[in-house]
Formats: structure tokens, sequence, C-alpha cells
């Protein structure tokens, strides 16, 4: 008798499951990335065919948010790459400042673009207008908020870094709630430390795509010094992960991730002077598979 109630249990558990499969709509699909570029004006090197091999390798992803594209003649590479097949946008520097840096590329058309600066800075890094810079893309078969930072570096500075999430949180009030939201970049926040879930208070119901994808199992550094040789021993001795995507579904409709993987860790080939391979950057990058469903 049991045997014949455990296969009428397994037949109904079967019959519920492709009930609620047949019910949900698969939506679109979004190969999405975050790099910090190092395009910087000063204390980079080889900008030029770096940009080059950047440009190259984001072809692959639908979605795109970049961090310190600053030097002029690598923007004009990137935009010469994507301007025609992609829409793009980056805020613009001023006599002060040299810009934000960050930059949106997207295979979808980018609305209602907005940039938010960030009402408190250290440093030199003040010589930057950094911020958060929000496009609404739409996909044709649904709209998604999209948000790209680049936060205050350095461990030391968290105090600057609570101030900048006042910025974060009145960036967050321009999303449509009726939209499902991805809000990447370069947070300057170490993962392992104790200002990670200060982070999660200020993102409310957004999920960290590495920790839904790893768990536990895989650190995802993308600070590496062990393998990225564009980092000075100088600098830093900790390797760290402070490059993020997160997302946030709505009531209707849900994002799954499929795959979450740390990119740009290898050298990649360049034809400009000589050619060769190099690291694109001295941040590795993350990209994301991710499944809209409703």
């Amino acid at each position: 008798m049991s045997k014949v109630l455990t296969l009428l249990a397994m037949v109904i558990l079967a019959y519920f499951t492709t009930k609620a499969r047949a019910g949900t709509h698969h939506l679109a699909s979004l190969n999405v990335l975050t790099l910090n570029t190092w395009l910087i004006p000063v204390i980079r090197k080889k900008a030029y065919p770096r940009s080059e091999i950047i440009a190259q390798e984001i072809e692959r992803y639908d979605l795109v948010g970049l961090q310190e594209v600053f030097k002029k003649r690598a923007k004009k590479r990137l935009t010469r790459f994507f301007t025609k097949e992609r829409p793009y946008h980056t805020t613009r520097g001023d006599l002060l400042h040299t810009g934000s840096g960050l930059f949106n590329y997207s295979k979808y058309q980018l609305k209602n673009q907005k940039f938010f600066p960030f009402q408190k800075c250290g440093g030199v890094q003040c010589l930057s207008k950094k911020g958060v810079l929000y496009s609404l893309v739409d996909l044709g078969s649904i709209k998604v908020n999209f948000l790209n930072t680049h936060l205050q570096a350095f461990a030391s500075s968290a105090d600057i870094r609570k101030e900048q999430f006042l910025t974060i949180k009145k960036a967050l009030t321009h999303t449509d709630p009726k939209y499902p939201t991805i809000f990447l970049g370069d947070f300057n926040i170490n993962a392992e430390s104790k200002e990670y879930p200060s982070l999660l208070n200020v993102l409310t119901g957004f999920e960290d795509v590495w920790k839904v994808a790893h768990g536990d199992s895989n650190p995802g550094y993308t600070w590496d010094v062990e393998n990225n040789t564009w980092i000075s021993r100088l600098m830093t001795s900790t390797s760290e992960r402070i490059d993020y995507i997160f997302i946030k579904g709505t009531s209707d409709i849900s994002i799954e991730v499929s795959e979450a993987k740390i990119v740009f860790d290898e050298k990649l080939p360049y034809t400009v002077r000589r050619g060769g391979e190099m690291l694109a950057s001295d941040h590795f990058g993350v990209m994301a598979t991710l499944e809209f469903i409703q």
C-alpha cells in the first residue's frame, strides 16, 4: 500500500510541477557585464591598446556598464566601435572635472537617461564627477531599469561612501517599480568586509548575482593581487571582490541567474602598436546571464 501511495504522490507532484511551469513565461535573456576599464588620464599603462581589447570583447554582451572611461583617445576608440551598432551614453566633463567615467552600452534602446552626481568625494578622486548613471532599457518584451556606478576608492574612505549611499538611494527612487532592475559597477566595497552588509541595507530587495550563483564557494575576486599583473604590490596586498551586479525583480517578473563568472581575467590579443597580448584592466570584470520570467 505504501508503494501505491508513493507512486500517487509522485504523479500528483509531477502534475503540479508541469502545470506551474506551463504558467510561466520567458520574457528575455540578457548577458550583462560590469568592468572598471582603468582608462584614466594618469597612472595607467597602454590605455589605447587595452581599449581595443575592451571594445572587441564587449561585443558579445547585451548590456554593459563600464567605469573609469576617462582617457580621451580610448573614449574615441570605444565609441567608434559602438556608436553605430549600440546606443551608448556617458556624462561629459567640464573645466573642473574629467566627467563621471561611466559608460552604459546596450544592444537595445536606452531611454530616460539621467545622471545623479555624488555630493561627497575625497582627494584627487574629486577631479572626476562620479555618481550613478541611470538608463531605462527597452527590450521590447519588457523594460529594465539599469544603473551603473563607481564609488570612492580605498578601504579608509568608508565614511565618504556612506555619504554617497544617499545619492544611490536618490537614484533608486528614480527607477520605475513596474520594471525589474539591474544595478552594477565598481562599488569599492570588499564583499568580505563589515561594510558589505551596509551596502545591502541600501540596496533593499536586491540580490548579489555572484552570491546567487556561487554562494560562498568562490570568492570571485575582481581586484586580484595574485593574478592581475597590472596591480602594484605597493598599492595593496589583499585580493577583494569589489565589482558587483545586483538584481531586483518585481511582483510579476522574477530574474533568474543562469551564469555568473569572472571575465577579462586572461591576456587577450590587440593589433595596434605591433600587436600582442595583455590584460585589459587592473580589474577583472563580472558577467552574468539573466533570465526574465513572468
